[in-house]
C-alpha cells in the first residue's frame, strides 16, 4: 500500500499510476475531487487507486487523514511526500500559516510523524520526500522556512523547504533505526504544470531538455 500526496498532477500522478500498474494499492491524496475521479478512471491496474480528498495545506485536514488511517488499522508500505508549491505571492492558509511552508514541509512532517506514532508505517517500508534541485543553492536555515508578506520570496522559500526535506529524511533515519527508511530524491528537471506556471522563463529556455512526469517519477517507483 502506497500513500501519495499531490497525486493528481505531474510527478505525483505518475507515481500513483506507476505504483498501481505494478500492483500496489495507492491512497491518492489531493484537494480536487474531479481530479481524483480522473485518476481513478485512468488507473490500469492490476493495483488500484483509493481517492482521499484532503487539503494538504491545512493541518486539521492532514491530522484527520492520519487519524482515519491509524483508526482503520491501515499499513502504509510506501509514503511519498510529493505535494509541493512555488508561490510568487505571499498567502496564508485559513489557519494563519504561510501557504507554501504549510504545503511543502509542515504537513509532510505532520502526516509522517502521526502515521509513524500510530503504527501505520511499515517497519520494512519507505518514506520518500520529493525534493528538488532548487535546494542546492541554499543552506539549511530555519528562519527562512516561513516568511511574512514583507520578506516573502517564492523561489527562496521553495528552495529552503526542499533543503529542509533532505534534513528531515536524515533526521527520520536517525530516529527510526528499526525502519521505515526515509529518503529524499531529486526527480530531475521535469516539465510539470507547476514549472509552467511558476517558472515560465526557465521552462521556455530549457523545455526541450526537461523530463516528462513519468521520468520524474522513476526513482520513487524504483
Amino acid at each position: 500500500t502506497w500513500l501519495v500526496t499531490g497525486a493528481t498532477g505531474g510527478i505525483g500522478r505518475a507515481i500513483a499510476l506507476g505504483a498501481a500498474a505494478a500492483g500496489a494499492t495507492v491512497i491518492a491524496c489531493a484537494r480536487r475531487a474531479e481530479l481524483l475521479d480522473a485518476l481513478v478512471r485512468d488507473c490500469q491496474g492490476p493495483g488500484r487507486v483509493e481517492p482521499a480528498q484532503v487539503d494538504l495545506a491545512l493541518t486539521r485536514d492532514v491530522a484527520a487523514l492520519a487519524a482515519r488511517l491509524v483508526s482503520a488499522g491501515r499499513r502504509i508500505d510506501v509514503l511519498v511526500n510529493n505535494v509541493g508549491v512555488l508561490l510568487p505571492a505571499h498567502s496564508t492558509t485559513a489557519e494563519g500559516v504561510e501557504t507554501s511552508f504549510a504545503t511543502n514541509l509542515l504537513n509532510h512532517w505532520l502526516l509522517t510523524t502521526r502515521l509513524q506514532a500510530g503504527g501505520a508505517l511499515a517497519r520494512d517500508g519507505a518514506v520518500i520526500n520529493m525534493s528538488s534541485g532548487g535546494m542546492y543553492g541554499v543552506p539549511l536555515d530555519l528562519a527562512a522556512l516561513e516568511r511574512d508578506a514583507k520578506s516573502h520570496d517564492g523561489m527562496a522559500a521553495y528552495a529552503a523547504h526542499k533543503r529542509a526535506q533532505v534534513a528531515l529524511a536524515r533526521h527520520w533515519r536517525a530516529q527510526w533505526p528499526q525502519g521505515p527508511v526515509a529518503y529524499a530524491m531529486h526527480p530531475g528537471w521535469v516539465d510539470t504544470e507547476g514549472v509552467k506556471s511558476a517558472l515560465p522563463g526557465f521552462r521556455a529556455f530549457f523545455r526541450r531538455v526537461l523530463r516528462n512526469a513519468e521520468q520524474g517519477a522513476d526513482t520513487a517507483i524504483w
